[in-house]
This record gives structure tokens, C-alpha cells and sequence, in this order.
């Protein structure tokens, strides 16, 4: 593995010093190591597979966007149904309900109380309808909400903790660990791999009290040394985006963006950067050596 670093190494370098190794070398060495080894890791495939990988994304996003665009169109439909079901019935009881106490007519008790259980189901249809339907088209679980509280929590989500919070610490750390003469493979590693292929696993199925305790002594002291200093740090970036998303400022940019004549290539060029960079050209390299791609 030492070798392969090397190698990795010298590719990853600042343009000037890469351009002394000849891209041909370089696929020769790779070759060289990769036929030396009794497991053989086919790390020449690490920068040939982007495209296929990409395509299999790009499936795998377009299912899951069909499969969200049938559950929001049921929804949509069926919301407003059971709603006006509900809001009919109620309005029925209440204004019945209310001519029988306004014309001075007495209530049985068996009035009163077929009067208030129907009061009941009807609200309980509020709560149990919307309930219902969720678990119908597979949701996990359920918790109370309103359409401008999901907006908001969802748009913050996704730009924060869920995607670009999560994008933009990991180019963080790496960078930091790259300035300070880590190599490519080590810093993805450190900052990358061991997350989402072990840790994160771990926080999913037992919390991430439990992975506190069941760490390293050396990691479990570090991170709560400074668990409190990266929260505050970022506070106030995740309060300027919750303000800019109840503001509407968020929906604009992407109403904007995505009604630009050449929304397409923009964004083409903002993923390609991506994708080239050298953190995630590491990280190509590096999922080519995992075990399943032997």
C-alpha cells in the first residue's frame, strides 16, 4: 500500500510537478502494482469508472424522483378530499348541533352524547386520515406538521447538515490536511471513507451516544473537546440560512436558476468541478480499492 500511496501521490500533485510524470507512466506503474498484488485491486479502473458510476446516480436519482412525483400527486389529490370530507361533516354537526340549542329545543341524552361523539370522529378524522394515508404509500413513521414548517425544515435541511453543510466541512478538513503534507489518499481516508463506511453505519443503527462510548478513548475526549466549538462556529450560518429561507430568498434562487435558458450547462459545469476536484478524484481512487471491487 505504501507503493500505491506513492503513486497516488505523485498523480495528485500541483499541475507543474505532474506534468514530469507522464500520464502512460503513471497507468504502467498502477499496472505494475496492481499485477504484483495476489488480490490484484484493479486501481487503473479508478479513473475510467466516473462515468459509469455516474450513470448508475443518475438512474437511481431519476427512479427516485418518478417514485416522489407519484407520491406527491396521490397526495395532492387525496388531501384535499379527506379534508373536505372532514370540514363538510363538522360544519354539518356544528350548524344542526347549533339550531337545536338556538330554537330552545332540549337535548336528550342521547342527543348530547351521539352529539359529541360525532364531534369526536370528526375531528379525529383531522388526525387520523392524514396518518393513514402516510403509512399507505410507505412512509417509515409520521410526526405532525404544516406545509410551511416541512418547507422550511427541508430546505434548511438540504442546505445544511443533509448535503451542503456536509459537502462543505468535508472540503475543510481535507484541504486543511492536504496543506499540511498529507497525502490524497490518507486525507480522503481520515475525512471521507472511515465516515461513510463505518462510523456514520454505527450512529444509524445505535446513536451517536453510543459511538461516544464505544470509541477510542483518544477520539471520545477530542470529539467532545470539540463538539461545542465546531456548534457555535456554525451557528450563525445556519441562522443567516433559516432567514434566508423563510425569507423566500432560497425558492427565488431556485426558481431563478432553474428557468435559466442554460440551467443545464451551468449546473453541468458546477458538477464537473466537483467531480474533478482532487478530493473526490482521491475519493474515486480510494473506493476502487474496497474489498466488494476486487
Amino acid at each position: 500500500m505504501e507503493k500505491l500511496s506513492k503513486i497516488m501521490e505523485t498523480y495528485f500533485r500541483e499541475e507543474p510537478a505532474r506534468e514530469t510524470l507522464p500520464k502512460s507512466e503513471l497507468v504502467q506503474q498502477i499496472e505494475e502494482f496492481a499485477n504484483n498484488k495476489e488480490k490484484r485491486a484493479e486501481v487503473i479502473k479508478a479513473f475510467t469508472r466516473e462515468k459509469s458510476e455516474q450513470k448508475k446516480f443518475n438512474a437511481s436519482a431519476d427512479s427516485l424522483m418518478a417514485q416522489q412525483i407519484t407520491v406527491a400527486r396521490t397526495f395532492s389529490f387525496l388531501f384535499p378530499i379527506v379534508f373536505l370530507i372532514a370540514n363538510v361533516g363538522q360544519a354539518l354537526v356544528l350548524y344542526f348541533g347549533g339550531r337545536m340549542v338556538l330554537g330552545g329545543d332540549a337535548f336528550t341524552i342521547g342527543q348530547l352524547v351521539t352529539f359529541v361523539a360525532l364531534v369526536g370522529i370528526i375531528f379525529s378524522l383531522l388526525f387520523i386520515v392524514p396518518f393513514a394515508l402516510g403509512i399507505a404509500i410507505g412512509s417509515g413513521y409520521l410526526f405532525p406538521t404544516t406545509f410551511q414548517r416541512e418547507v422550511y425544515s427541508d430546505l434548511t435541511g438540504e442546505r445544511g447538515v443533509l448535503m451542503g453543510a456536509l459537502a462543505g466541512i468535508m472540503e475543510a478538513q481535507y484541504n486543511t490536511l492536504r496543506g499540511h503534507g498529507h497525502s490524497p489518499s490518507e486525507a480522503f481516508n481520515e475525512t471521507v471513507e472511515e465516515l461513510t463506511q463505518s462510523l456514520i453505519r454505527l450512529v444509524d443503527q445505535n446513536g451517536m451516544d453510543w459511538m461516544y462510548e464505544n470509541c477510542s478513548a483518544t477520539a471520545r475526549r477530542g470529539a467532545l473537546d470539540w463538539r461545542g466549538r465546531f456548534r457555535d462556529a456554525v451557528v450563525p450560518v445556519f441562522d443567516a440560512l433559516y432567514d434566508s429561507v423563510v425569507s423566500g430568498e432560497e425558492t427565488r434562487i431556485v426558481l431563478e436558476a432553474n428557468s435559466a435558458a442554460d440551467y443545464k450547462e451551468k449546473l453541468d459545469a458546477e458538477l464537473t468541478e466537483m467531480r474533478e476536484s482532487e478530493m473526490w478524484r482521491a475519493g474515486a481512487a480510494v473506493r476502487s480499492l474496497r474489498p466488494t471491487n476486487w
